[in-house]
Formats: structure tokens, C-alpha cells, sequence
């Protein structure tokens, strides 16, 4: 690294062939695997649209087809604050399920076919409590420390930590497999 960068810049990203999909893709594809498991096929978009640093990607589009769903993650460096980023799934049971802002999320949008777990059919704007990103992280570390003295099992199966980090590969360019 040279001197004077830290390591989160764009100059030490770039490093990685998947650019900002590659620092931030994993906390989404936890839920995305978590939720739908190994893509089928995984499809990426990595571009450099702004030219700062030539060899990072900082608009970048990772799509990922599973047999009877698909997922799209898309992460762009150049966007301006408040950040627009949110976490929506759609089925047919629950038209919509969307958190905006994504962290820390203050609302949850959900909207059900029908009747199920302890809602109504219809529309239900939910307020979550206030949380702080740095609580947040707080509370990972903490879970994460007590899985490793013993104290509690991890949150996740190595399986899934293992999918998700080659599902991330796969999106960004580092294994084949798309």
C-alpha cells in the first residue's frame, strides 16, 4: 500500500477486479443467499464510470438467477447523500417488503396478498426502532466475539459465510462459475 492511503480508498479497493461490488456486494448477497441460496447463474456489470482512479469499479450492477427467482444488487461509488440504497424482495404472497433508508433503517414497507404473521391483508408501513449504525456494528462484534469463546453459535453456518463469499466471487469476477 503506498504511504498515506488508508485502507478503505478507492486507489486500495481497486486492487480487487469488482471494485466497490466487492467491498460492500457481501453484506447484501448475505441476505440474498440467506434468503434464495446458490444462484444458478450469477451475472455482473462492473464498470468505472467516473474516472477518479481508472482501475476501480464504481458502478456496478451484479444480477443472479436462481430457479424460480432473481436477484439484482446494484452499488454505485459516485452516489451523493443520503445514500438511496434499501433491500426490497417481492413475491407472491407479499407484494413488497422494502427498507429505506437501509441502514440504519427507520421504516419497513409491507404490503401482503393476504393475511399472515400477525398482519392484515393490505398495506402496513411498520416504524422500526431508532437504531445507530455504530450500535449496529456494536452488536455484530459482540456476537461475533461470544461465537468464538464458546458462548453462543455463530449467527450464520460456515456453509452459508462460504456461499456467500463464492457467490461474491462469482459477481465479481474472481472464480468462475457465473
Amino acid at each position: 500500500m503506498r504511504e498515506g492511503l488508508g485502507y478503505n480508498t478507492r486507489d486500495t479497493i481497486s486492487y480487487h477486479q469488482g471494485g466497490i461490488f466487492y467491498d460492500l456486494g457481501g453484506h447484501m448477497l448475505d441476505q440474498v443467499v440467506w434468503l434464495l441460496g446458490r444462484p444458478t447463474k450469477v451475472t455482473a456489470f462492473l464498470r468505472n464510470d467516473t474516472g477518479g482512479v481508472a482501475a476501480f469499479k464504481d458502478n456496478t450492477l451484479g444480477v443472479f438467477e436462481f430457479e424460480k427467482a432473481i436477484a439484482f444488487i446494484d452499488i454505485a461509488a459516485m452516489e451523493t447523500r443520503p445514500m438511496a440504497r434499501r433491500f426490497e424482495v417481492y413475491g407472491t404472497q407479499g407484494s413488497a417488503i422494502i427498507v429505506d433508508p437501509f441502514e440504519p433503517a427507520k421504516h419497513l414497507r409491507l404490503c401482503l396478498e393476504k393475511a399472515g404473521g400477525g398482519y392484515d391483508k393490505g398495506l402496513h408501513i411498520i416504524d422500526l426502532p431508532d437504531q445507530v449504525r455504530q450500535d449496529t456494528h456494536d452488536l455484530e462484534l459482540v456476537a461475533f466475539i461470544a461465537a468464538v469463546t464458546g458462548q453462543q453459535p455463530p449467527d450464520r453456518s460456515l456453509a452459508h459465510e462460504l456461499l456467500v463469499q463464492e457467490t461474491l466471487l462469482r459477481a465479481t469476477g474472481g472464480i468462475a462459475g457465473g
